[in-house]
């Protein structure tokens, strides 16, 4: 009876000690919990859930770390939209736990509840809420891999060394950009002398290989396929022809500061640079973590120089550090009276990520806003349920038995009907097609096959179809949902039809 009293007592004083924490997290669930009764799954996500289902070494534009977390969670879970919905949701509430854990183990309860907030006052975490893409497992295994490298840096001990190759490889499997770690790691050794000894110590090479041996998989799949997803991650960065020098590095930057919180990432920034500057990397967490911010954010800013290539979510390994980092910082400073400057940043910082949220959702909802559609994102989570059942409701009443396949020129249109058919047609993509690996050779039919496409892709489709499948294309009709009073994107619908059919009704 005493064990017992003691175990509840132990238990009900942990959730008290991390009351705050369980109070966001209660929260963040709700909100995103509630916001995916009304939109659908990104169809990124679709996409990775489609090679989850089809696991393989390695795929086109990506390793597989992530498709192999999306098969562990629908494993126990379920492949149902409700299910994705919960696994991405149960993903993000992970990371905010674990980076909530990693600041208070550093620098103590206050810095916990600071990094907290600074990560609930981003775009990344807010949208991510709803989706699992190849972000959630870098971000998880960066976080791991950092509670390691301080542990070692504390203790030492080669295990940890060894464990640490684990964690990055794991890494390296969701992203190629956790070779960055490596780096960062690397640049700290440099930067404090102490330290310049761990250059030579054997274990460090040792555990670089264990990571080099977790990650071989996509080393296999990339020989066996004449290295694409490297030559497809590298042409990313290429120097393309017509770009201003600089474009790609100052929309890169300008992308970094809004989904990771301008005020927040503008003043980190700015402390992390004149802490450097004046040269006061004592041996600690603090210069570990900002090498670790530092490193991501130059490395892109000087390879994007000559690119159109631009995507600040490549660096959001830098963004977890900042914010961890930061969660120590502003806690020194509230220790110190800074008391209502932290509160004015990370309030602000809250309130404009809160007045971005209700933005977007009032858009989605209502579009008012002056964007093209085709770079709304809105357009891409809603409407689809809608779009599903009534493509199933024309089809039986043409007569056309469901699809086994769906086509499109971009995998995205493709992958939402995948999702939002009852039968989940496996998506085809022309523009792709090298990423299909799901596809056997000559299983697609004109019989088992339904083409789609909006606005103008409508035009590209045809051509593409002939070039490739021989096919002619019929149209069967279209389906345009009306959601909340508004009618979303128009989908039309297509099938092949043989040369001498063609002739019986208009074609595209």
């Amino acid at each position: 009876m005493q064990t017992w009293n003691t175990r509840t007592s132990t238990l009900f004083e942990s959730l008290r000690r991390h009351r705050i924490l369980l109070i966001v997290l209660v929260l963040h669930c709700a909100l995103w919990a509630g916001f995916d009764q009304f939109f659908s799954p990104h169809p990124d996500y679709i996409d990775h859930w489609t090679q989850s289902r089809h696991l393989s070494l390695s795929y086109y534009e990506h390793p597989p770390g992530v498709a192999l977390l999306i098969r562990g969670l629908t494993t126990l879970l379920g492949n149902s939209e409700a299910s994705l919905q919960a696994a991405a949701l149960a993903v993000n509430l992970a990371l905010l736990a674990l980076g909530y854990g990693l600041a208070r183990r550093l620098y103590g309860a206050l810095a916990g509840i600071f990094t907290l907030a600074a990560f609930e006052a981003t775009v990344f975490f807010q949208v991510k809420s709803t989706a699992i893409q190849t972000e959630q497992p870098l971000v998880l295994f960066w976080l791991l891999s950092l509670a390691i490298a301080i542990d070692y840096l504390s203790r030492g001990g080669k295990g940890r060394l060894l464990l640490l190759g684990v964690t990055t490889g794991l890494g390296a499997l969701s992203k190629y950009s956790m070779v960055l770690f490596y780096v960062g790691l690397f640049v700290y050794y440099l930067v404090v002398p102490s330290r310049r000894r761990e250059l030579l110590n054997p274990w460090q090479y040792v555990g670089g290989l264990v990571s080099l041996l977790v990650f071989s998989p996509v080393l296999i799949w990339n020989y066996q396929h004449e290295w694409e997803s490297f030559r497809f991650q590298l042409s990313k960065g290429g120097v393309q022809p017509g770009i201003v020098f600089g474009t790609g590095s100052v929309n890169f930057l300008l992308g970094f500061l809004f989904l990771y919180g301008t005020v927040l990432v503008v003043w980190v920034l700015w402390r992390m640079l004149r802490q450097v500057a004046r040269r006061e990397l004592p041996d600690g967490p603090d210069t570990l973590l900002v090498m670790m911010s530092l490193v991501p954010v130059v490395f892109f800013t000087v390879t994007l120089l000559r690119s159109i290539y631009s995507d600040p979510q490549v660096a959001v390994i830098a963004m977890i550090s900042m914010h961890v980092w930061l969660g120590g910082e502003a806690s020194r400073l509230w220790e110190r009276g800074r008391r209502r400057f932290i509160a004015w940043g990370l309030g602000s910082a809250l309130a404009i990520n809160a007045a971005l949220l209700v933005l977007v959702i009032a858009h989605a909802v209502h579009p008012f806003l002056p964007i093209d559609p085709l770079w709304d994102p809105t357009r891409q989570i809603v409407g689809w349920r809608e779009a599903g059942a009534e493509t199933e409701q024309l089809l039986r009443e043409r007569g056309i038995p469901q699809p086994a396949y769906v086509a499109s020129a971009f995998y995205p249109l493709s992958s939402q009907f995948e999702l939002h058919m009852s039968g989940h047609p496996l998506p085809f993509s022309f523009r792709r097609e090298e990423r299909d690996l799901w596809i056997p050779a000559g299983a697609m039919t004109p019989e088992n096959t339904l083409l789609v496409c909006v606005e103008e892709e409508c035009n590209w489709l045809p051509p593409l179809a002939a070039r490739r499948f021989g096919w002619t294309l019929k149209e069967v009709g279209s389906v345009r949902p009306v959601v909340w009073g508004t009618p979303r994107q128009e989908v039309r619908l297509f099938r092949a039809i043989s040369p001498a059919d063609a002739k019986s009704g208009p074609s595209r």
